[in-house]
């Protein structure tokens, strides 16, 4: 009688629960998987002396050189939490002057480092290199120069077809075309080109 007596209970407990645990489940958003184009928008201040050469920020008498940066390409994402973006970034003073733009093609590996399914929203590492390839969703590395690196914190929207994020460090290496960052503003834009994989 007693074993009976608990068993309706433990049912009637589950009863109760599922559709609630259900309702959970189902307002849970999955990192997104596939393929992206991905756009990138902002600015960044490059720091040298008034001569020209790159130095740190911290330095006296440097200036503040502040860039535009705008970026286009395509972005693969795995359901570990890999992505790899290949793109063309365009730099130039800003406002535009007379200095011509820099023109980049560079690669992109990205890393989730934590994701919320409840709200969508995440944190990102990121590492910018010219050369190398995307094998998916993985860089490979092989011939590749770090040239920037940092981190994104971003969110999933439209049924994961949308994701954007913003900068929320970055950090040049010397002999890049950055190599001294002060101040960024920049935004990405990710918009699903594939179906979800399954």
């Amino acid at each position: 009688m007693k074993t009976s007596a608990v068993l309706s209970v433990m049912l009637a407990a589950s009863l109760a629960a599922g559709p609630k645990a259900m309702a959970g489940g189902q307002d849970r958003i999955p990192l997104p998987v596939g393929q992206f184009s991905v756009t990138l928008q902002g600015y960044a201040a490059s720091c040298a002396t008034s001569g020209g050469v790159p130095e740190p920020c911290n330095t006296s008498g440097v200036v503040a050189v502040p860039l535009s940066v705008l970026d286009y390409g395509t972005l693969t994402r795995d359901g570990a939490g890999n992505a790899c973006s290949a793109h063309i970034a365009v730099l130039a003073t800003f406002p535009v002057g007379a200095a011509p733009a820099q023109v980049i093609k560079d690669y992109t590996s990205i890393t989730v480092t934590n994701y919320d399914p409840a709200t969508g929203t995440g944190d990102e590492s990121w590492i910018s290199y010219v050369g190398g390839a995307c094998n998916g969703a993985i860089f490979n590395s092989a011939g590749a120069t770090q040239i920037t690196s940092g981190t994104f914190h971003f969110v999933v929207t439209d049924n994961g077809n949308r994701i954007d994020s913003l900068f929320t460090s970055v950090v040049g290496v010397q002999g890049g075309p950055l190599p001294f960052v002060g101040g960024v503003s920049g935004t990405t834009t990710e918009l699903r080109q594939t179906t979800p994989e399954h």
